[in-house]
């Protein structure tokens, strides 16, 4: 049994941008132990908060409280107490994310956790009722999923997410979606580090869904479709290694490493390496993948 208390904001600050936050505080028992994940729901618009709030069910079974959260704490992105005294505060900076996504529906209702036993397991849970183009975006993962049922690393320094999408596209084609996540993903990344180094970072695909580089690994896409209404429900769950080193390399390794090259060659000295932004990254491989 699963127990949330969503607290739901209305009200608008005038005359600033609007990303809406709501508070989704959830408890799990998890193998007989309690774990408790507090969620962010940040909306792009008041329309989609609106619409959210309206039309958005929990799935069935789910014990559910609804309280009010001041939206002026949350649209500036401060935090606030859950109510348990613990902080519900992801390190996700949702105005930049916002300001940087420039696609129609992907990333318009953001959720986002500092930890999460899996982000695809939660949206699998949910999919019948995730506005289009939801996304789930946690700093940690305590349970993450690869391929074949591995288990997937998520400690600090990676952007894990897993996006909703729902497609009415021929059978015959669907076997082409995890390809076209995994191009999204690449060029999401090259376009997020062009004013890192020049051109971009080049990353390779190692069909059918690791992110290389060098020959490194340095992220992964485990896609689950669903048919449902004459339409494939897809989850796209991503995961890249952005400033954590272990346990093979990072893109901000990657990055420094290539400023450093080219730093020498033109006789330079050397500076502070900049870092890749999560923001900006997961705001690109959205833009790509809607």
């Amino acid at each position: 049994m699963l127990g949330y208390s969503l607290r739901s904001s209305r009200r608008l600050l005038a005359g600033q941008p609007t990303y809406h936050t709501t508070r989704w505080q959830a408890q799990q028992a998890i193998q007989g132990m309690p774990c408790s994940t507090a969620i962010i729901v940040a909306f792009k618009s008041p329309e989609q908060q609106q619409h959210f709030a309206s039309t958005f069910k929990l799935a069935d079974g789910l014990d559910v409280t609804i309280n009010q959260l001041p939206t002026e704490a949350a649209a500036v992105g401060q935090d606030s107490s859950n109510g348990t005294g613990s902080s519900a505060s992801s390190c996700f900076k949702h105005q930049e994310f916002f300001q940087r996504l420039t696609s129609t529906h992907m990333g318009h209702t953001l959720f986002t956790t500092p930890s999460i036993p899996s982000t695809q397991e939660f949206m699998r849970a949910h999919t019948s009722v995730l506005p289009e183009g939801a996304v789930l975006v946690a700093d940690q993962q305590t349970r993450g999923k690869g391929r074949g049922g591995n288990v997937w690393t998520s400690p600090d320094g990676c952007l894990m997410f897993t996006a909703m999408r729902r497609l009415q596209v021929p059978g015959t084609q669907a076997a082409f979606i995890n390809y076209v996540a995994c191009l999204a993903v690449v060029q999401g990344i090259k376009d997020a580090t062009q004013h890192l180094v020049q051109g971009g970072l080049n990353v390779q695909i190692k069909w059918p869904n690791d992110i290389y580089y060098a020959g490194v690994k340095i992220g992964g896409a485990l896609i689950h479709t669903t048919w449902s209404s004459s339409k494939f429900s897809v989850l796209t769950g991503i995961g890249l290694n952005v400033s954590n080193s272990q346990p093979t390399t990072c893109l901000d390794d990657i990055v420094a490493n290539l400023q450093q090259r080219e730093q020498q060659q033109q006789q330079q000295q050397s500076a502070a390496a900049a870092k890749v932004n999560k923001e900006q990254l997961l705001a690109s491989v959205l833009n790509h993948l809607e």
